[in-house]
């Protein structure tokens, strides 16, 4: 099974929510965070995900979750994230992703507090894995 998280974006915003952002935002969207080489992307109405998805070992990398400052306070973000971690525990993968101010987040400790009640741990200390160079990561809950 793959994640296609096009689906979870798609069931999150169905069609009575009034998402329409237009064109031109769209246009001036894909100009700022262009869609990844050698990943996947999944946006809607503004909201985007980009994520890679490896099966050997299984795994999910987290690029970036981007939300709409208009959007935000939702709990958009919060859906998305339980939703992804639902399937990686489905599927066995660990989950990676390094917390950045890069997409619009108004602060790092403030994105790994988030992660964490999702049981993301940081990388380093006592729980360092030198195989992942992501700042946070997140094994399968059985």
């Amino acid at each position: 099974m793959k994640l296609n998280l096009m689906d979870i974006l798609n069931e999150l915003l169905n069609e009575d929510d009034a998402y329409d952002f237009g064109l031109e935002i769209e246009r001036e969207y894909n100009k700022m965070y262009p869609p990844p080489e050698d990943g996947t992307r999944a946006d809607r109405d503004g909201i985007a995900i980009t994520y890679q998805e490896s099966k050997y070992p299984p795994s999910i990398t987290l690029g970036a979750i981007f939300i709409p400052k208009i959007h935000r306070g939702k709990g958009i973000g919060a859906e998305i994230m339980q939703k992804l971690v639902d399937y990686a525990d489905k599927n066995n993968a660990m989950v990676t992703l390094t917390a950045s101010t890069d997409f619009g987040a108004s602060s790092v400790s403030r994105l790994k507090r988030f992660y964490k009640q999702f049981d993301f741990v940081e990388n380093k200390g006592r729980n360092k894995n030198f195989r992942i160079s992501d700042t946070m990561y997140r094994m399968p809950q059985t």
